[in-house]
């Protein structure tokens, strides 16, 4: 790692900023209508399709690199296939780099509750094929090089960069999780698959934390902010469902007003879900997947500590 940071530090020069936008519509809001239950392709839940581009252009006038910013999970290809891949955002990177020769650096937007939306001919869920993974990737990858071939010298949306940042750790409460006589019966389930296997181990290491008292009643979170010329990142560690995103850049719009915020999940470690108070009250796989997560219990008020927290860290940035 040292020796990456010595490399980069050692090719520093200056650039300036292009911005584009343009659209990807694979992918679909996964939270089922209320009455159902499951993962299911739902076109009437909240999605954005929007991918956000920033590219990097030299003293010659030329793209230098490419960062691009979508909201979908890079679950294309289920576990079942038994395929290692670096998925849809792998796929398009490749394309971008093949297509305009610099590196194309991919930006996880929130999308706890997104999926690539894959349907049969009924527009039915189906298993998707490793062939669905590669268009989602040239799709990707087309609407970013589209966006890119089309940013001129001179073009009104360059601006000269300004750098900035912040980071801050959060405390997460529990709320309650499942009772002793709940956890004594997941401890003894003897059936054999997996899911039950991880669930035994995780029950009994619980029923012995609270025997010791020393389970755990808050989380650690890891938030980042980082400002690029006239984009924000706000960065969120986990698995923020979209509405958290699309909180922060409503609130960022009265705070950094001549700023464009590109909302981020899955940076600096892994929480579990991170869900608004009224999923909760939906139910849902998300807000009750935190024993997948190896926690003692949900979490309490998560989107008002990050949007409070990143709000707070947004106003201490530099103008």
């Amino acid at each position: 790692v040292a020796e990456a940071v010595k490399d980069a530090a050692n090719q520093l020069r200056p650039v300036e900023l292009a911005v584009g936008c343009g659209s990807a519509l694979f992918n679909v809001n996964r939270r089922p209508p209320l009455g159902q239950t499951g993962i299911v392709p739902n076109v009437s839940g909240v999605v954005d399709h929007r991918v956000r581009i920033l590219t990097l252009w030299d003293a010659r006038n030329h793209v230098a690199a490419v960062l691009f910013h979508f909201g979908c999970h890079p679950t294309t290809i289920d576990s079942g296939r038994r395929v290692l891949t670096s998925e849809y955002a792998g796929l398009a990177r490749e394309w971008i780099e093949r297509h305009l020769g610099v590196p194309a650096l991919f930006l996880p937007g929130c999308f706890g509750n997104v999926r690539p939306r894959i349907v049969d001919e009924h527009d039915q869920p189906r298993r998707a094929e490793v062939e669905d993974m590669q268009r989602n990737g040239e799709r990707l990858g087309r609407a970013v090089v589209n966006v890119v071939e089309n940013l001129q010298p001179g073009d009104q949306r360059r601006h000269q960069t300004r750098l900035a940042a912040s980071a801050r750790q959060v405390e997460l409460p529990f709320g309650p999780g499942y009772g002793d006589d709940e956890l004594r019966r997941l401890a003894d389930d003897q059936s054999t698959p997996a899911s039950s296997l991880y669930m035994r181990h995780w029950a009994s290491q619980l029923l012995e934390q609270r025997r010791t008292r020393s389970a755990p009643t808050h989380w650690p979170l890891e938030l980042q902010i980082m400002r690029v010329g006239n984009i924000v990142l706000p960065a969120i560690g986990g698995e923020p469902v979209l509405e958290i995103g699309i909180g922060l850049e409503r609130a960022y719009e009265r705070i950094l007003p001549d700023a464009e915020t590109w909302s981020m999940g899955y940076a600096n470690g892994m929480v579990g879900y991170l869900c608004t108070e009224q999923q909760k009250q939906e139910g849902g796989f998300e807000p009750n997947a935190w024993s997948g997560s190896w926690l003692p219990g949900p979490f309490v008020n998560e989107q008002d500590i990050i949007a409070r927290n990143l709000c707070d860290m947004a106003g201490g940035l530099p103008a």
